[in-house]
């Protein structure tokens, strides 16, 4: 979920090496509750993508990091030994330009996976945030062109999808986003794995309420999720920039753990305080992820170092982490930190795909 170069080991996101290293919603997934993670945690590893009856581009994708890298994306690579799964990422800030016009926030990102000889064989390119803005366009193409020729990034440009390269297959209900798969390849074979961590919600409810914080299982807005949620909130949060709304300022901390085997989602959120305070809020809930335990340290170091008011995404450790900000809204202003196990194949399901009828 972005970024940039990347930090050391230990602290979760794997190092990419630009030469070497083999109007859409704002937010990643709801904004709020943690994505629902569709990895398998099979302690089986993935099968690296198969040499398929495709054309072979060694080291395309180590090129095409470095051209994403060179146009000021930043990048990091699930850790998944058995695959090469890689994540790029631009977020930008958007000033307004009118009286009557908001400021706003764009993210562009793509998520690639290539076979053993670094042959890029499925894509998943993603717009966030103000996709109407015109540097949109031209992030989207850098990304697009990265992986396929210049004419077929012309193809999905003008709304097409039958590629000399493949396919892309646009995903409905979301004008900005589509896959990009290679013709041969099956996306459904990627199954990235990911593992949960080891302390479940109702374990977590002592060492979270031992942070001071107020918990209560499910979702207190709608009484949903009682059985894969639990929802915890910071009284000591304050901020005299309120917008006004009902639920005023908050500091929330949510974890989701569906099959109750371990914790596979995590959110940090501010909202309704202005961006600064929402900020704010977020920064006070990290040190309380501790709690946990110290396999969400990469996660802390990496949130900490990206708390700059702009989207972000990055692969930190097997966890995909996005940080969504929200200036301002009709519903009030967010920003969120949100940390789940990818998805397999991407998310790519021919249910998705927006098939123009």
């Amino acid at each position: 979920m972005r970024r940039a170069s990347f930090w050391p080991a230990a602290c979760g996101v794997v190092v990419l090496a630009v030469a070497g290293c083999g109007g859409e919603s704002s937010g990643h997934g709801k904004i709020g509750l943690p994505v629902k993670s569709e990895s398998k945690q099979s302690a089986t590893p993935s099968s690296p993508a198969s040499m398929g009856n495709y054309k072979h581009v060694p080291g395309q994708a180590g090129k095409a990091q470095q051209a994403l890298t060179a146009a000021g994306f930043e990048c990091t690579r699930h850790s998944d030994p058995a695959i090469d799964l890689r994540l790029c990422s631009k977020g930008v800030n958007i000033k307004a330009s009118g009286q009557f016009d908001e400021d706003s926030v764009l993210e562009a990102r793509i998520r690639f996976l290539s076979d053993p000889d670094g042959t890029v064989v499925l894509a998943k390119v993603e717009g966030f945030g103000d996709t109407n803005d015109p540097q949109w366009k031209t992030l989207q193409q850098q990304m697009i062109s990265s992986v396929v020729p210049a004419d077929d990034a012309a193809v999905v440009a003008a709304g097409g999808k039958d590629l000399s390269w493949g396919t892309y297959f646009a995903e409905a209900g979301k004008s900005a986003s589509g896959w990009l798969q290679v013709t041969g390849y099956g996306a459904s074979e990627l199954e990235p794995q990911g593992k949960p961590l080891e302390v479940t919600k109702e374990k977590a409810l002592p060492k979270l309420t031992g942070e001071s914080l107020k918990c209560s299982f499910g979702n207190p807005i709608t009484g949903d999720d009682q059985d894969t949620l639990l929802t915890c909130t910071d009284p000591s949060f304050k901020s005299s920039h309120g917008d006004g709304s009902m639920e005023g300022p908050t500091a929330t901390l949510q974890v989701t753990d569906e099959d109750h085997a371990g914790i596979t989602g995590i959110t940090l959120k501010g909202e309704h305080a202005g961006v600064p305070d929402d900020i704010r809020a977020v920064k006070g809930l990290l040190p309380k992820l501790s709690a946990l335990g110290d396999s969400v340290s990469g996660i802390q170091q990496w949130t900490t170092s990206h708390l700059d008011g702009a989207p972000h995404s990055a692969y930190v450790g097997d966890h995909l982490v996005n940080i969504d900000v929200v200036p301002d809204s009709m519903t009030g202003d967010v920003f969120a930190m949100e940390a789940d196990l990818e998805e397999n194949g991407l998310g790519f399901d021919m249910t998705k795909v927006d098939t123009g009828s």
